[in-house]
């Protein structure tokens, strides 16, 4: 049995973004239905595994993991309110919680890939928490609650987690190609 499917046009009338994103992927259901329905399912099936993993570490480790630590320092600078006690306050931040949740964040392998990741990426991704964390503990300090600071470095750490697994994965990738173009050259010689 053959199916004809006929392009479905896209209008370029003032519509929102998502009304247009749906338009273009309805029109390539229509004009690619196989290559696009195992696009979506791909998608959809890995997503599903990544965010099944992410909420089970942000339910059981990283929120009670960072409601402690951040319960703890509240609890420490609770009735200084001057710019030193803030200062102080994003230095503790700093020197103790960013390295904890980092080493909980590599601590998510085997032992061996730990110490790997510890050597290669802990100081890479504590530089830039150096610069990040400061800017949202100040932002925080300045126009948060301290009850919303928690979710608040939430969004943040989803944000720095994205750029720093990209960055990762870019790396990775180069690695990668430059060992393959090696394999290549010494298959030559």
């Amino acid at each position: 049995m053959t199916v004809q499917s006929k392009s479905i046009p896209i209008q370029q009338t003032s519509q929102s973004f998502p009304a247009f994103l749906l338009a273009l992927y309805l029109q390539q259901l229509t004009i690619h239905p196989l290559k696009t329905k195992a696009i979506t399912s791909g998608v959809l099936s890995g997503l599903q595994e990544l965010v099944v993993k992410m909420a089970l570490y942000g339910f059981l480790v990283s929120g009670p993991l960072n409601h402690v630590l951040f319960e703890a320092l509240n609890k420490i600078f609770r009735h200084r309110t001057g710019a030193g006690a803030k200062f102080l306050q994003i230095l503790a931040s700093q020197l103790i919680i960013t390295p904890i949740q980092n080493t909980v964040i590599a601590g998510v392998n085997t032992p061996a890939q730990i110490q790997k990741t510890v050597k290669k990426a802990l100081l890479p991704i504590m530089k830039m928490s150096w610069i990040v964390s400061p800017l949202a503990m100040g932002f925080a300090q300045k126009f948060l609650p301290p009850q919303l600071w928690v979710p608040f470095f939430n969004i943040v750490g989803f944000v720095f987690g994205v750029i720093a697994n990209t960055k990762a994965k870019r790396i990775q990738q180069q690695k990668s190609h430059d060992n393959r173009d090696q394999d290549e050259r010494e298959s030559q010689n």
